[in-house]
């Protein structure tokens, strides 16, 4: 069950590399789909949800590893070409669908990146100057 599951969804992740429709696709020519973002969202929240009662394994599917590593390295190598084709004050909305999407394969992965990011703040705000 869990399998299918994570496939079927993967299969759903694949679409969104795939022309013409796909967010990632559109995001290589600097086309900010919000549509396309809240499929790719939608998408993440339900692997981590099938996810969840196996938090405690120690090892993660390959597949899904394969098709969620990358994201975050594509992500931000459009930023330049979000920047050159939308105006700034819609740009701008490029760098928070970013964290939003790396946040959740960072939870996928077993890193709660927001956790991790206070904890680094509260650890500086202790060392004196």
């Amino acid at each position: 069950m869990y399998q299918e599951q994570i496939n079927q969804l993967l299969q759903e992740l694949k679409q969104e590399w795939s022309y013409p429709d796909g967010f990632f696709v559109k995001a290589r020519y600097g086309e900010m789909d919000s549509n396309g973002y809240y499929r790719v969202i939608s998408i993440l929240e339900r692997i981590s949800i099938v996810l969840s009662p196996y938090e405690d394994e120690t090892t993660l599917d390959r597949n899904l590893v394969l098709r969620l590593w990358h994201i975050p390295e594509f992500l931000r190598l459009r930023d330049r070409r979000i920047y050159e084709v939308n105006d700034q004050c819609v740009s701008k909305h490029w760098h928070t669908w970013c964290r939003k999407i790396i946040n959740l394969i960072s939870k996928i992965f077993g890193y709660d990146s927001e956790e991790a990011y206070q904890k680094l703040k509260d650890s500086q705000d202790e060392v004196p100057y």
